[in-house]
């Protein structure tokens, strides 16, 4: 499985770059980096010219979201096209807390036939802490550029695929609390913000 995490975002409500916010003593990045390092064959990073990054590891390579709109699935799109291996988890820079037990639980319902493994949390998916089939890529793409009267959302496009729901009984046998989900959006957030430690 690769695993990537997008860090192509502006950031506007946090107010500074997130990837490279001192967490902890430790860039936030670095903090979903050390988890996929240690379950994916392949980490990747994809990201905006635009947006700062800190140092990364020497095995996790980089990729620059060049596709036009400024989208989540652009970000997926990209790290799909570029995947060595046919399984893709995907999370956002913003998620210090992923739990390795609920990503290989996750991998394991990647069945034939199934384009997505989407966890069910606080009663919406969670596109943003997904494992995705990297033949999805051009689907993705091509519902994002049909013409509609607004840009639909992640879980818009993702309507009509066939995918695998986590749901939540099943994902708290792993993660109880749901800290896998949290993603750190305002400077605020981070006063409550979990435990940091790699599972």
């Amino acid at each position: 499985m690769s695993g990537t995490v997008l860090a192509g975002g502006l950031s506007r409500r946090f107010g500074q770059p997130k990837a490279t916010y001192m967490l902890n003593g430790k860039p936030m990045l670095l903090y979903p980096l050390s988890i996929l390092l240690s379950l994916c064959r392949e980490v990747m990073v994809v990201g905006r010219p635009d947006v700062p990054l800190p140092p990364l590891p020497s095995e996790v390579s980089y990729h620059v979201d060049a596709l036009p709109l400024r989208h989540p699935a652009t970000g997926i799109v990209t790290a799909l096209r570029h995947a060595a291996f046919p399984l893709v988890f995907v999370c956002a820079v913003d998620m210090p807390s992923l739990n390795a037990r609920l990503i290989r639980a996750m991998y394991h319902m990647a069945t034939d036939g199934v384009t997505a493994v989407i966890p069910y949390s606080n009663g919406r998916l969670q596109p943003l802490h997904a494992i995705y089939r990297r033949d999805l890529a051009e689907e993705l793409l091509c519902r994002l550029q049909t013409p509609i009267p607004a840009v639909p959302s992640l879980r818009e496009l993702l309507k009509g695929l066939p995918i695998r729901i986590v749901p939540e009984e099943c994902w708290r046998r792993f993660d109880p609390e749901g800290k896998s989900f949290r993603n750190l959006n305002t400077p605020q957030e981070l006063v409550s913000a979990i435990d940091m430690e790699p599972r």
